[in-house]
């Protein structure tokens, strides 16, 4: 496993347990010093337990993305291969003449 998806699963980790520590800290009626309301301190485990998950699929598809990409690039082939024994047709009677020909040995047109 790269380092890429190692962070990625480090964001989605972080995300999830950020969310429980706000499930559990809602379940217990925590309150959050100074405004008497507990809503606030649990919101902010969400929301950063949300984003941080965002961010590790946001990761994640980014990478598969690229991994995909550089296996696609890597099977288009650099030269394509070219015919060794070129061979083209004669206009006149149709058959199948060398490419360098200059009249057709069947029918004798001039190219």
């Amino acid at each position: 496993m790269n380092w890429g998806k190692a962070e990625a699963y480090f964001g989605l980790i972080v995300g999830i347990i950020f969310i429980s520590a706000g499930a559990i800290l809602g379940s217990t009626g925590f309150e959050y010093e100074g405004t008497g309301d507990p809503n606030y301190c649990i919101l902010g485990f969400f929301v950063f337990g949300i984003i941080s998950i965002c961010f590790g699929i946001y990761d994640y598809n980014r990478l598969e993305n690229k991994e995909r990409m550089q296996q696609q690039i890597q099977q288009i082939p650099q030269n394509p291969p070219h015919p060794q024994n070129p061979q083209r047709f004669c206009p006149k009677c149709g058959r199948q003449i060398p490419f360098d020909a200059v009249i057709c040995p069947y029918c004798g047109h001039k190219f």
